[in-house]
Parts: C-alpha cells; structure tokens; sequence
C-alpha cells in the first residue's frame, strides 16, 4: 500500500521511522545492566512510473551484552555505536538505492548501496531484530559472509506472482574503489507455498562466491511457513567452504523457531521461541 502511495505520487518524498530502547540485564555476581539506543529515518520518493528512490537514515549507541559476552554472533542485532572517535553523534546511510520495474513487475532492479541480507537469507519471520528476534543469529544466518552494505546491483524476477529467481553483484568492501574487480556474487531461486491463503508460506535457496576466498561457494536455505493465522514457523541453514573460516569464523550455522503475533488491547503483540 506504501509502496502504491509512493509511486502515484511522482517527486513527493516521504518520510516515515522508528526509535527502539533495550535495556539488557546479565543476572550474575556483578549483576551488569547495559542499554542500546537507535533512531531509523526512511526516506522515499518516485521517479514516476515503476521506480522510487530509497535512503535510510540511522544513528545509534550503546553495545548491550556484547562487551560481556563472548558469543559467535551479536546478542543485540541493534547493538553497536555510530559515535565519531571523538565521542559526537554520527548519522550514518546505510542504504542508498534507486529500484526499476518492467514488464508490470515482473523484471526488477536494485541499483546503489544495498543490504544483500534484504534479497538473500530474508524471511517473514526472523528478520527484524526490532519486532521479532533481537539475537543477530535469528535475523540472518551466523554463516554469512554479507558484513556490511555495499555498492551493487541486483536484478530479480517475478513469475506469477509465486515463484521468483534473482541475482546480484556488489562489492566486497564499502568502498567505491574495485567495482568491477572484487565482487560478491550471489543468486537465489524461491516460490511460494499455498499462496493467498492462511497457510502461505516461502521456500527460498541461495548461494554466494566470495573473492576473498578465491569465490569459493556458499549457500543456505531460508524457509517459513504460516501454521495458523497467528503463529508462524521459520527454518534456516547455511553451509560455507572451508575458506570461509578465514573471513568469518564460521562453517554452517541452523537455526528454527516459531513467532506468535496477535493484537492485544489494540496493540501488536509478539512472542517467539528459537
């Protein structure tokens, strides 16, 4: 609907954000209280047409438990500090994308500084750290290689309305240097199961060659599925070469869980388990 807004209105820019707290408690002898603190603004505006152009905003601080806890992957996805060496608040764009649709949106592409975790690995169920599981490992796989955003294009399709396949291209690194030369490529091919039904659900598989380990594969699965109309299911894994260890520690990495979502005195409730 947002999405229908936006491009109706060629040239109009919309803005649109949210403001999260955690407050963290390690219940030890030392009984440590830590906090994160994050502010998202989105902007949005089309070019007429099937196309619009994103930025997205955001500044933050504070490392909650991750200063305390030895741990493979963040306990707080919203953990970390935008501050400058010099303790100033710092806003910083983590994303910045100029997006086309043909073929009344059937061919797609994304062009500009792009988060590879938004196309790859996502899921309707474990992939926002601010209303659904804070853990990094439940937003993305522990295993991928995707540290930061970074300059790329992706093209997908959309066939039917069910079934998709799409690729991408970025750099390595967040720089504007090598573009052509050090490149993550990945591809991913999905479709839906019983689409427009309470009982939709997504099956989604991928794979990555990154140049630092002389693109040598990855790959993983991504998959969820609504069980009732409130209570749904998401299964992960991934599986890197052996090469990856030298860039990210980590071979494969699963996760499962189950996300419960209803409204509760007019608010949006949720409760999961993964």
């Amino acid at each position: 609907a947002l999405l229908n807004v936006i491009t109706g209105r060629p040239g109009q820019i919309r803005f649109n954000g949210s403001a999260v707290s955690v407050i963290h408690n390690q219940f030890s002898s030392s009984n440590k209280t830590s906090a994160v603190g994050l502010v998202d603004l989105y902007a949005t505006t089309s070019f007429g047409g099937e196309s619009i152009f994103f930025i997205y905003f955001q500044a933050k601080g504070g490392d909650g438990l991750d200063s305390l806890v030895n741990s493979y992957v963040s306990t707080d996805a919203n953990a970390g500090s935008t501050q400058s060496i010099g303790g100033q608040d710092v806003v910083l764009i983590p994303e910045a994308w100029a997006e086309f649709s043909i073929f009344d949106d059937g061919l797609k592409f994304t062009v500009g500084k792009l988060d590879l975790t938004n196309y790859f690995d996502n899921n309707s169920y474990a992939n926002d750290e601010y209303s659904q599981f804070i853990t990094s490992g439940f937003v993305n796989s522990a295993a991928l290689p995707f540290i930061e955003t970074t300059p790329g294009i992706r093209v997908r399709t959309n066939i039917l309305n069910r079934f998709f396949v799409q690729i991408a291209l970025v750099n390595s690194v967040n720089s504007g240097t090598k573009i052509f030369s050090s490149l993550i490529k990945a591809a991913s091919i999905g479709f839906k199961i019983f689409p427009d039904s309470d009982f939709e659900g997504n099956f989604r598989v991928f794979g990555y060659l990154h140049p630092d380990t002389d693109d040598k594969a990855g790959y993983g699965i991504s998959v969820d599925q609504n069980l009732f109309k409130e209570l749904g299911l998401f299964i992960r894994w991934n599986k890197n070469s052996n090469e990856y260890l030298k860039i990210i520690g980590i071979e494969q990495a699963w996760s499962t869980g189950l996300l419960y979502e209803s409204i509760l005195f007019a608010r949006k409730f949720s409760m999961g388990i993964a």
